[in-house]
């Protein structure tokens, strides 16, 4: 629980950043190019994608399908495996990304004093929030759980604006708060599998709840397997340096990748015709800034059914 409010707020801080930064540099977004636009939009966090990487081949694996991270073209046969929390592909990181681990320090949000305690004012009066529909789900009717809730929430005017509990019952839902110094309500989720009794009732049927260790791991396993089920069905995977997981695309369209690198055009252009093939601008700008004609050859040699 506390996790999922910790993510809330740290997407709050970051988009107040944003916002901040962005009225002080006064962009004029119109008179921008849509590349320009992603640069200092979604992508202006990445300040380069070159990287080098130098992948093992195994002997054996998985020889159908075809995998590209962050614009290197990794050949076949594949090993998909786990490595300290980590996916990787014939000794390549995939996830979490390493161009975004590299261009994305921890440290790049400071918080100030009075933001720290800010956020934990918003933890702590969300905690309770729960508490209330936890205490109350079995007890009392959906209106009556909501309007203690929202009786709490008007007492916390330190930090909170306004609220509403209008989509919240006793199977869960979410609730709405906006919080001192925000534009607008973030959506706080509440699910009776938060509650402590919840768990008590698996428990005394013998469920064993898992930790956040084994949840995570679980979830390695499952993008794992996921992966190599996609090589099996010989697809082309894309990891991009953003991360997100991989896009996967037509054979043919990594092909005409390379017939765009060979034209006589600017970059620009060789960007704006990569990404109308599916790989967004993210994708596009790895390939141009990490594309090898030797790496890239794998590609011309596979055959299209």
């Amino acid at each position: 629980m506390r996790k999922i409010i910790l993510i809330i707020c740290g997407m709050v801080l970051m988009s107040g950043n944003i916002i901040a930064q962005s009225k002080s540099k006064k962009v004029d977004w119109e008179k921008l190019t849509p590349l320009e636009q992603y640069k200092q939009g979604v992508g202006k966090d990445i300040k380069s994608r070159k990287i080098d990487l130098k992948p093992i081949t195994p002997k054996d694996g998985i020889k159908t399908g075809l995998v590209i991270a962050y614009g290197h073209v990794i050949k076949p046969p594949y090993k998909v495996y786990i490595e300290d929390s980590k996916i990787m592909i014939n000794g390549v990181q995939i996830s979490p990304s390493l161009i975004w681990e590299r261009e994305t320090p921890k440290s790049q949000y400071k918080s100030t004093p009075e933001q720290k305690q800010k956020y934990k004012r918003i933890i702590e009066v969300t905690e309770q929030a729960r508490k209330i529909y936890c205490d109350n789900r079995t007890r009392k009717s959906d209106r009556e759980m909501r309007k203690k809730i929202i009786k709490f929430l008007k007492k916390s005017k330190d930090i909170v604006v306004n609220a509403n509990a209008d989509n919240l019952s006793k199977k869960g839902g979410t609730l709405m708060i906006t919080f001192v110094g925000e534009n607008g309500p973030d959506g706080i989720l509440i699910r009776n599998n938060m509650c402590p009794s919840f768990w008590e009732k698996l428990k005394a049927k013998g469920y064993k709840r898992q930790t956040k260790e084994e949840r995570h791991r679980e979830s390695l396993e499952q993008s794992v397997k996921g992966f190599e089920k996609g090589l099996k069905m010989e697809q082309y995977l894309f990891f991009r340096s953003q991360g997100g997981g991989a896009v996967s695309l037509y054979p043919f369209r990594y092909k005409k990748v390379i017939s765009i690198m060979q034209m006589e055009i600017s970059e620009e252009d060789k960007i704006e015709e990569i990404k109308k093939l599916g790989f967004g601008y993210g994708g596009a700008l790895d390939i141009i800034e990490n594309y090898n004609k030797e790496e890239w050859k794998v590609v011309e040699s596979i055959k299209e059914e």
